[in-house]
């Protein structure tokens, strides 16, 4: 008898026992689902447009399907106008429907940014683009100046990377000479950035890329020994951080060739050699989290970078990356791809992708050129001038090309600043040269 009862009683606890496991489990899963819960993303239609003088247009904003729901319009939208809500007389108008009016007389630039902001959407601000007229959008050069190469005064090398400081000035790593060059806009030479070639902390050996930070710090990639692979700059010049140690773990990089500031004060990095992304809080260099594989498959699955070698971050922490042999990819902040465009178009269009950067739209600016150089290019059938750079909006749409105007000149690199005024940098046989362009 005692026998069954303590059997009955055994059994009774395991019971309890596995509810209360259960009831647990489930509270843990809600748990963490209420805290990973990720919000639906949004696209803007139409993306694209052309439109005369005194026509109008309706936007709309769709949250995409998710299973087993459908499409739907989110509700309290706030429409801008090239970021002025409502718009102006100047550059049209939009009401609270979405309806854009374009103002009668042609504004300038003519690429206007219809804006969309709802809280309802992972990707919250949304841009479309809109070009008055029906010519096709052309950027001018505005200004061009030049640096010798192996003079004896600046002793500029070979430069690669590029950037704009918080003042406007312009900052190029020259990787051969082991030093980062800070210029006016003009061209004048005005100082160095840290202590020039070396080993230590706030020396270079191999800098890479150069980028400065919303808050005006500036970043700029190192290649010694074993040493961390990003050191962190006042606007001034003196040394704040250094992380990223040398490797292929988690933390680790081992040729960094661009940076991208997010929106939560974080930065991402490419590194070419691990063909991942690696994410810090910034300016410290916490690590926070990767993706992508150096071990990609030969075919090149979808979101697959192939030498990412540019990145740039978006308000909304989307990332888009170059690979170097094409195409550009769109991811979320984590890494779900979204988006590829930007693919190479052999022989005569472009094959080699060295370099992105984008604008406060969200305009992805890709650096390209042909395989072979301008003269097989030439050869091939393709124009005078080969492509330079290319532009795409936000959503990954073709929005225009322009050349530099010396189509010899080799790998390149850009900044825009908050004005959409494009700065790019080339190299050619005997000078580094700084051209600026702007929209017609």
């Amino acid at each position: 008898m005692k026998t069954k009862e303590t059997l009955k009683a055994k059994s009774l606890i395991v019971r309890i026992l596995f509810m209360v496991v259960l009831i647990l489990g489930v509270m843990l899963i809600k748990s963490q689902a209420q805290s990973i819960q990720v919000q639906d993303r949004a696209m803007i239609r139409p993306s694209i447009i052309h439109l005369e003088p005194g026509e109008k247009q309706r936007f709309k904003i769709v949250l995409k399907a998710t299973r087993l729901n459908p499409t739907r319009n989110p509700e309290g939208i706030i429409w801008s106008v090239n970021d002025i809500e409502g718009g102006n007389q100047e550059y049209g108008v939009i009401s609270k429907e979405g309806v854009y009016y374009v103002p009668d007389k042609m504004p300038h630039p003519r690429e206007i940014h219809i804006g969309g902001y709802t809280e309802e959407a992972q990707n919250k601000q949304l841009y479309a683009t809109v070009i008055i007229g029906k010519a096709p959008l052309q950027y001018k050069s505005v200004k061009i100046w030049s640096k010798p190469l192996n003079d004896e005064v600046l002793k500029i090398k070979s430069p690669h990377g590029f950037g704009l400081d918080k003042d406007g000035n312009i900052l190029m790593a020259d990787e051969s000479a082991d030093r980062v060059y800070r210029f006016s806009p003009d061209g004048k030479y005005l100082n160095d950035i840290g202590k020039g070639q070396g080993e230590s902390p706030g020396e270079f050996k191999w800098p890479r890329e150069v980028r400065c930070s919303p808050e005006g710090e500036i970043y700029v990639s190192d290649s010694k020994g074993d040493d961390p692979r990003i050191q962190v700059f006042s606007h001034g010049g003196e040394l704040l951080h250094t992380f990223a140690d040398k490797g292929r773990g988690p933390s680790q990089i081992l040729r960094a060739h661009g940076f991208g500031f997010g929106p939560d004060q974080t930065v991402s990095i490419v590194d070419v050699d691990n063909m991942r992304v690696k994410t810090y809080k910034r300016p410290i260099g916490e690590f926070l989290y990767d993706f992508g594989s150096w071990n990609a498959y030969k075919g090149m699955n979808p979101g697959e970078m192939n030498a990412c070698h540019g990145i740039f971050v978006d308000q909304n922490g989307d990332v888009f990356v170059n690979s170097y042999y094409g195409p550009t990819h769109k991811f979320t902040p984590r890494g779900e791809s979204l988006a590829e465009f930007c693919h190479g178009n052999p022989p005569e269009g472009s094959v080699y992708f060295h370099n992105l950067t984008g604008d406060k739209w969200g305009n992805v600016y890709v650096m390209a050129r042909p395989e072979g150089g301008a003269e097989q290019a030439r050869l091939d059938g393709g124009p005078e001038h080969p492509i330079s750079v290319i532009k795409f909006n936000n959503n990954g749409d073709f929005v225009t090309e322009w050349s530099y105007s010396d189509s010899k000149h080799r790998e390149t690199t850009a900044a825009v600043d908050d004005n959409g005024v494009y700065y790019g940098m080339y190299v050619t046989e005997n000078e580094m040269v700084i051209e600026i362009f702007n929209e017609e």
